[in-house]
């Protein structure tokens, strides 16, 4: 077996374990550069059950069917955003992170800026809590209770009580829908009450939210707009109706 067969043996190990992955924390794990796993991945595409999806992300196909497509929608709309999001991010911040594509990409572009911060991040989201914890000097705590699959966020009653007693520097959250007058909606009843707690208990609530969402309603309102204090979005939703009537509010505006 020459170098490049044991290494592609590698990365399907790798891929194996982990489900899905990127391109370059499979370049930062083998020590070989970006191009170099591409060019593995584009042969084992062809003989070995994988797909690679846009973004660079890396599935075994039997995961893929399972894993949430929001994550792969808008990705790069969802990496601006989330740019943006930790020049809010400050050196011994105590924080929480929310669930969704958006917060999962926050917590990604996080770990990869590098920042030697001091934080301590609490977070309901298990994907969140997995992707922070790589990063040094980071004290991660993840709520429990009852997983909700479409954005890997565990919530419960307990999960309730626990967060009344904390307080943050800042909150970073998504959400599914936002509208002037119902204010930023959740999938779950529990999880808007837990996003209006946290909202309450911080000094700032950054809200992420992709364009498309904004307009749309989903099933529960956790923040009213005036508990929001920045909404980052696209600037094509500068164009949007409902975002002008959200403007009307005392809330900042900041589009990427």
């Amino acid at each position: 077996m020459n170098k490049v067969e044991e290494r592609q043996m590698k990365i399907m190990d790798i891929i194996k374990k982990h489900k899905h992955i990127t391109i370059n924390e499979l370049g930062e794990m083998l020590g070989v550069s970006h191009l170099t796993i591409r060019r593995d991945l584009k042969v084992l595409e062809e003989r070995e059950n994988i797909s690679i999806a846009y973004g660079g992300i890396v599935f075994s196909k039997e995961e893929f069917t399972h894993f949430s497509k929001r994550e792969l929608e808008n990705l790069d709309f969802k990496s601006d955003i989330a740019l943006r999001a930790i020049d809010h991010v400050e050196d011994n911040d105590i924080i929480y992170i929310g669930g969704g594509s958006t917060c999962i990409e926050f917590s990604k572009v996080l770990l990869a800026s590098k920042y030697d911060y001091n934080l301590n991040i609490v977070t309901s989201c298990v994907n969140v809590a997995r992707t922070v914890s790589k990063m040094p000097s980071v004290n991660v705590t993840l709520l429990g209770g009852s997983l909700i699959n479409e954005n890997e966020s565990m919530v419960s009653l307990f999960s309730l009580d626990i967060i009344k007693e904390l307080n943050f520097n800042k909150a970073f959250l998504g959400c599914l829908g936002l509208t002037d007058k119902k204010g930023a909606m959740f999938i779950d009843l529990t999880l808007a009450k837990l996003k209006k707690i946290v909202a309450v208990n911080s000094q700032e609530v950054i809200l992420m939210c992709d364009y498309n969402k904004i307009g749309k309603q989903s099933m529960a309102t956790g923040l009213e707009i005036d508990d929001i204090d920045v909404i980052i979005t696209n600037k094509e939703a500068s164009e949007i109706k409902e975002l002008r009537e959200i403007k009307k509010h005392d809330v900042k505006i900041d589009l990427v």
